[in-house]
Formats: structure tokens, sequence, C-alpha cells
């Protein structure tokens, strides 16, 4: 399965005393060697949280993170993040897509990334991990598809300003002022390029790690006033940060029907 040897937080098959005899048990291990053997992902990473309680000792929360290295593009690599605890402290979690970043308090970024959370009371736990995970595995063929349409399609001044202008309202409203050019700025060779999907890519990772500044617009008995400049902070909200990749992605992609060359 993987070099990494799983503590034992993975291959509990008992929860922490005291939960409801409603809880289901799901163990962590066995979720892994299917994704493995069923799908061919390979474990990739594993991480365990800090205890404070003696109880909680091989009940706490804890990831795994996989990865779908048969299928490797310049997106990245498809992977599915499996977070879980047995001690009442987290539903069991599933991530999926193009995640670059993972860490101890359950943060997850990326793109074209779905999440399922499952609560240990669900007696049909497995099939809907299984119907989750196969669509995902269907989804990521399209992705691959809309990722090659987005690298054909080359923005013109017009274009470019009708996106990061819609792309900007996505994390702020009419009420803040920001040049939206700083959302399209390159920041390493590799981004250079002025397709949609180049520019897609520059566009949701400023807006993910506020990679600009931005002016608060203020109506006062005196008129409007505008608030000094200031960094716009990191999006740290796992709700938040999906649902700005979904949009931004949405956007972009339904922006290429309009664009004929």
């Amino acid at each position: 399965m993987s070099n990494l040897e799983l503590p034992e937080v993975f291959k509990q098959t008992q929860p922490r005393e005291g939960v409801s005899n409603r809880y289901q048990m799901i163990n962590t291990e066995s979720v892994i060697k299917d994704l493995v053997n069923k799908y061919s992902f390979k474990l990739d990473d594993i991480k365990v949280a800090g205890v404070r309680k003696t109880e909680n000792i091989d009940k706490q929360k804890h990831l795994a993170i996989l990865k779908y290295t048969d299928l490797q593009t310049e997106e990245g690599v498809p992977t599915v993040v499996i977070a879980n605890s047995h001690n009442r402290s987290s539903s069991f979690q599933v991530h999926t897509g193009y995640i670059r970043f993972a860490c101890e308090n359950g943060l997850i970024a990326g793109t074209n990334i779905e999440s399922m959370k499952v609560q240990h009371t669900a007696q049909n736990w497995n099939e809907l991990l299984s119907s989750f995970i196969s669509q995902y595995m269907k989804n990521v063929s399209i992705m691959e598809d809309e990722h090659r349409l987005l690298k054909r399609k080359q923005l013109n001044n017009i274009t470019l300003k009708y996106f990061l202008e819609e792309a900007s309202k996505i994390r702020y409203d009419l009420k803040d002022v920001l040049d939206i050019n700083e959302l399209n700025l390159i920041r390493r060779p590799e981004d250079v390029g002025s397709d949609m999907y180049k520019t897609y890519n520059r566009v949701q990772e400023s807006l993910i790690k506020g990679l600009f500044t931005r002016r608060t617009r203020r109506t006062t008995d005196d008129g409007i006033v505008l608030d000094n400049w200031s960094q716009a902070k990191m999006l740290t909200d796992q709700k938040e940060i999906i649902r700005v990749n979904k949009e931004i992605r949405d956007l972009a992609i339904g922006l290429t029907a309009w664009i004929i060359y």
C-alpha cells in the first residue's frame, strides 16, 4: 500500500468510551485499502492531531492523503484527503480535487474541490463513500477535457477585463475597491501566458491567498469615504475556499463559450 506505517489511530475498530450506541465505527485503514485496491490510489502522507486528554489517545482526528499518480497533469495530481476521528470531535470527511495543501487543522486548498461529510451515525456510510469516489473518478476525465479547453482559449483585453472584474466579485462586494490587475500578476515563470487556463490559475491563487490589496468604501454623513489600502487576508474557512474555487472555475469555463479563438 505504501512505505508509510499507519499509526494506531488509523487501525482503531472501537470509538472512545461514552459514545452513543448509534455510533457507526469507520475504520480509516479499511477506507485507505479500498481506495488503493479498488481505484489504484497511492497513500502519499498521513497526519495525526495532538491530544491533551489520555482518553483521546488513538481516537483523535487524523488525515490520510492519497494521490492518483497515474494521471498527473499541469494542474497537479488528483487527490483524496480523508479526515476522521473516533472521539466525536469531527465527522468522517472526504475531500477530492487537485489539492495543493492539507494540514492538521483540516484546511484544504486547491482546485476542483468537492467534499463529503458523513456523521458517524450514518449506517450507509460505505455506500455514500463509494458513490462519491466513483463519481469523482468519472469527473477526473471531464476536468482534463476542461483544462485542455481553457488552454486553447486566448484572452484579449476585453475578455480579460471582464474575467477579472467578475472574479473579484466572488470574494468582495461593491463596497470594496481593488485593482483587478493585481489578481493577474505573474509570480513564477510557469505562470506566463495569456490563455484562460493560466489566467484562471493566477486569479484563483490570488483570491484564495489574498495576494492583493483592497480598500473598503463607507458611506458617512459627509459622503463616501475610502479606507486606506490594506493587504487582503488569506482565506482559511474551508467552506469559503471551496465556494470560491468552484465559482472561479465556473466563471472561467462559462467565459470560454464566448471566446472564439
